[in-house]
This record gives C-alpha cells, sequence and structure tokens, in this order.
C-alpha cells in the first residue's frame, strides 16, 4: 500500500515522497471468549494471537477454581486446554484463527462451612475426599463438632464420623466428594 501511494503521489504531486502505512485497528479476524473471564466478548486478531494473549486482553478469567477451557475450531471437535498447564508452562498454547471461539466454563468447587478456618468454596478436584477438603479449608477450628458433621450431596444430607476417620478406624470411609457437595462442620 505504502509503495501504490508513494508511486501516485511522485507522478502527479512530489518529488521523491516518504510514505509509511500502519494498522489503526484489525477488524477482519475474530475470535468469541465466552465464559469466566472478566471482559467476555468478541475481539479480532491483529498478528499472530496465542490463547495466553487473547485471555489477556479479555481481563484474565474470574473465578480462581478454573481448570480447564475449551477451543472450538470450525467443525473440528473441541479442544480442551489445561488452565495451569497453560499459564505455568505454556502447554497448548495455541495460535488463535478467525473464528475460534474460547470457552472458561466455571470452576467446579466444593464448599465447606462452618468451624473450619476458611470457610468458603475450595477447588474440586477428581477423587477429592472429605479430609482433602477440609484441609483445602485451612483445617478445623478449635471448637469443630468432630462427633457428627455433614455432607450435603444431591439434596441429601448425610452424617460423617469425622472423628472416626480422623483417628483411621477400621471400616470407616473418607467420603469421595463430588462438584457442588457442602461440608457443614458444627460448633461443639
Amino acid at each position: 500500500i505504502s509503495e501504490s501511494l508513494r508511486k501516485r503521489l511522485e507522478q502527479n504531486v512530489l518529488y521523491d515522497p516518504r510514505v509509511a502505512v500502519r494498522v489503526d485497528q484489525c477488524l477482519s479476524q475474530q475470535v468469541n471468549v465466552l465464559g469466566a473471564v472478566n471482559s467476555p466478548g468478541e475481539f479480532f486478531l491483529c498478528g499472530p494471537t496465542s490463547v495466553r494473549d487473547m485471555f489477556a486482553r479479555a481481563g484474565g478469567v474470574n473465578d480462581e477454581a478454573v481448570t480447564e477451557l475449551w477451543l472450538k475450531r470450525g467443525d473440528a471437535p473441541e479442544l480442551k486446554i489445561n488452565y495451569d498447564e497453560l499459564l505455568n508452562r505454556q502447554e497448548q498454547n495455541i495460535f488463535l484463527e478467525d473464528g475460534d471461539r474460547l470457552y472458561v466454563p466455571a470452576g467446579l468447587v466444593v464448599y465447606v462451612t462452618g468451624e473450619v478456618k476458611d470457610p468458603g468454596s475450595v477447588p474440586f478436584r477428581k477423587g477429592m475426599t472429605y479430609t482433602q477438603a477440609l484441609s483445602e479449608a485451612g483445617g478445623l477450628t478449635a471448637v469443630a463438632k468432630l462427633q457428627k458433621s455433614y455432607l450435603l450431596h444431591n439434596g441429601s444430607r448425610e452424617t460423617v464420623r469425622l472423628r472416626k476417620i480422623l483417628e483411621g478406624g477400621s471400616g470407616v470411609v473418607d467420603p469421595v466428594l463430588m462438584p457442588n457437595d457442602q461440608i457443614i462442620i458444627e460448633e461443639s
């Protein structure tokens, strides 16, 4: 473009013109970023742009429990990308193409309430047990009731004999949790 303009100006108007052209805005190659990001929406590619670059443009994730994201490209099957590996090792830091769609699902969590040091949600991991979730919540307070604690799972309330689990009693199982399970530790 700059060479074409230079030739035209040289023929009709100026002697030895210097012409520079820069791209002010890129609006031809669109990528959609949806889900648990601070600024979801349509973004346009301007030069090589990786998945990490696009997340920076979308303001990063807004959910600490995000563990994965999905890239949909054309008719190809969705590609699952591990969020930690993307950030820490830059694995799967794919360069995006026109029409790509990135989706960041809200992270899966388990809720721990009551007499723990840091009540609230903790990131869910496949195979996570009751005691592991308690540990993620900072452990028990000094007034936690160990005889009976509760697990709310799919609308049902199950009593958990926490003291026996912690003592390693025979035949006592540390329950394996599912996403959105709730642990309730009452005061002694």
